[in-house]
């Protein structure tokens, strides 16, 4: 929150101090912010992106590269830093690092596992790689992480929207963006994406930014079934896949299995066709 507020202290609450408690059942840290009376209503599309891409365009990575300096979290699990001067090499080990905690959390589902894995091997170079080929690069901008309705107020007295619970780290600009994906969130209406897209534009190559936000949105997916233990499930998506509400934990894996079959289909299609099921659109 203190980086964050260093580059667009309008949008962020002011932190003031933060700690650990004595306690160590549970351990338990605080953080103390402004105060702000603020509505929970979605935010208007028009100004909320705006200090969106203010916030990634102000931002200064201290390193030049991809990263953090410091461990940071989204929800309760850790998100493992270090700096990386390729944007592919940081994304491919968080992605690698959701899987882990999410076998943990979850158990073995030998289907995502085996197509996971390809995606990360194969996919990635066909889709992340190309941002920084044939002479491009992308600036690591500072990044909230977590980006929902349920981490963004309006002031009830001003009327300025207040973004917090970050979980920060410089990344592709475009990686925010995978939270409005799909119907998870109720700011998943794509004005949201149109309207930031108006003030920052495409990284090229343009015409494979969908799948970009597609494979954004499964770190977004991944990170909701981590914290969900024992959702064994999501492993009978084939019979009870029309069942599953939007919201519901089930729905979540299956979604970033049937985005990651997508992918994989497209980018690097098994050699005897072996994905076992036709992906859906999501």
């Amino acid at each position: 929150m203190v980086e964050l507020h260093k580059f667009v202290p309008s949008f962020i609450p002011k932190p003031h101090t933060w700690g650990k408690f004595d306690s160590t059942s549970p351990i338990t840290h605080f953080l103390i912010l402004d105060f702000k009376d603020m509505s929970p209503k979605l935010p208007d599309p028009k100004a909320f992106c705006s200090d969106i891409a203010r916030l990634h365009r102000n931002s200064v990575s201290p390193t030049g590269k991809f990263g953090f300096q410091v461990t940071t979290t989204h929800g309760k699990l850790p998100q493992y830093m270090e700096w990386n001067s390729s944007w592919e090499s940081l994304f491919r080990k968080m992605l690698s690092d959701l899987m882990v905690l999410d076998l943990e959390n979850n158990g073995p589902w030998k289907e995502f596992q085996d197509v996971y894995e390809r995606a990360l091997t194969l996919v990635l170079p066909n889709l992340i790689g190309p941002l920084e080929a044939k002479n491009r690069t992308i600036k690591p901008c500072l990044l909230h992480g977590n980006l929902w309705e349920g981490n963004q107020g309006t002031d009830y007295e001003t009327g300025n929207i207040y973004i917090f619970d970050a979980s920060s780290f410089y990344g592709h600009n475009e990686l925010e963006l995978g939270m409005w994906r799909g119907t998870q969130n109720r700011m998943s209406s794509k004005v949201y994406i149109k309207e930031y897209l108006r003030n920052v534009g495409i990284s090229e190559p343009a015409n494979q930014f969908d799948d970009r936000n597609r494979i954004y949105h499964v770190k977004f997916l991944m990170w909701h079934s981590a914290h969900h233990p024992n959702d064994v499930s999501r492993q009978r998506y084939k019979s009870q896949r029309s069942t599953y509400s939007s919201r519901s934990h089930a729905y979540i894996s299956v979604s970033a299995y049937e985005n990651m079959c997508y992918l994989v289909d497209k980018y690097a299609p098994w050699p005897n066709g072996n994905s076992d099921e036709k992906p859906k659109e999501t």
